[in-house]
């Protein structure tokens, strides 16, 4: 039976070949899509493609009883009640200039796929970027860009791409034995993006993917320069000594030695500096903040600390707006928020 289900695969990835060679793309193997949802913990799929062809309803059709999810007996999705061992899933189309194609996104846990059309790569992959650049700051759905056909044109757009540490994107390109799968992602907004082997699929193997987790694997920040904005806030942070460079400081105290420890574990460098006007942060009347919020709200600011200066009711109020990622640490008697500046 399983050697009868390879024999399935294979086929399936002549057809497809063939079919790119008459279309100009490739629906990927649905083997591929089912490991990778089931892999990633991914619950929907939407896959865009330049438009639609007969063989479209048998594929969905493979794709939707193909994975299993965890979590749902049934889920119900545009009209259609899917069984437990289906997952909805969905199509577009990039050719036709729609604006509800640019809101793909409708759940965290999604999963998007975005096929190329190589007789037109230049406008498709300028699709793409546009349909990534609308994503919400608190977007965390993962995506998968088709980079077998990219020309140097398309390839070095990509490289401008606003990503952060914490991005799930990731490109895969066929090859003679399979797909090859890579992880984009930016350390920060002074490096260019970072490509790296992610893993592999075949038919006989199946996916490949990485034996650590996603902060272990990104955890070398290259020396990246972080911006450092607070105030003196004992007992975190009990002297601020200025270091001679034009408002700049050195801060000791908790807060200081727990930057000191991360920044030899994840190779970071760091500069302090205060709120011009010296507050924490509180939001105004005509919606624009004040303080260290303004200071990260202007990416002047990567990291902001805090304790009681700033209400809960103001942080609540930042992180919907703004959708900065929050570290807390607490005590039995203060409260020390750090703020962590979301670059896209």
């Amino acid at each position: 039976m399983y050697g009868k289900a390879k024999h399935v695969v294979k086929s399936s990835l002549f057809i497809l070949s063939f079919v790119n060679l008459c279309l100009g793309w490739t629906l990927p193997p649905v083997q591929f899509l089912s490991e990778f949802v089931k892999g990633n913990d991914r619950t929907q799929i939407s896959i865009s493609v330049p438009f639609g062809i007969p063989s479209m309803k048998m594929y969905f059709r493979q794709l939707t009883r193909s994975v299993c999810t965890k979590w749902f007996g049934h889920i119900k999705s545009k009209g259609k009640l899917f069984r437990e061992n289906e997952i909805p899933a969905s199509f577009k189309f990039s050719g036709e200039d729609v604006v509800e194609n640019r809101t793909t996104l409708k759940n965290p846990q999604d999963l998007i796929v975005f096929i190329p059309d190589e007789s037109d790569i230049d406008s498709h992959i300028e699709k793409f970027i546009g349909w990534f650049y609308h994503r919400k700051r608190n977007n965390k759905e993962y995506w998968l860009l088709d980079i077998t056909s990219l020309n140097t044109k398309a390839r070095s757009r990509l490289d401008n791409l606003k990503l952060d540490l914490d991005d799930d994107l990731f490109w895969f390109a066929y090859s003679n034995e399979g797909i090859e799968l890579f992880e984009v992602y930016r350390i920060h907004d002074d490096f260019g993006i970072t490509v790296k082997p992610y893993g592999s699929w075949t038919a006989d193997n199946g996916l490949t993917s990485p034996m650590y987790g996603k902060w272990i694997r990104r955890k070398n920040m290259q020396g990246a320069k972080l911006k450092v904005v607070t105030e003196l806030q004992k007992p975190y942070i009990t002297e601020m000594i200025p270091t001679g460079s034009p408002g700049e400081f050195e801060m000791k105290g908790m807060y200081a030695e727990v930057f000191l420890a991360l920044q030899y574990i994840l190779n970071f460098t760091f500069t302090v500096t205060k709120p011009p006007d010296g507050q924490w942060g509180g939001l105004q009347s005509d919606g624009t903040w004040t303080g260290m919020i303004r200071e990260l709200q202007d990416e002047r600011a990567d990291i902001g600390n805090t304790d009681k200066g700033l209400s809960n009711t103001c942080i609540i109020h930042a992180y919907f707006l703004f959708s900065y990622n929050f570290f807390c640490c607490l005590s039995s008697q203060k409260s020390s928020c750090y703020i962590f500046r979301n670059h896209h």
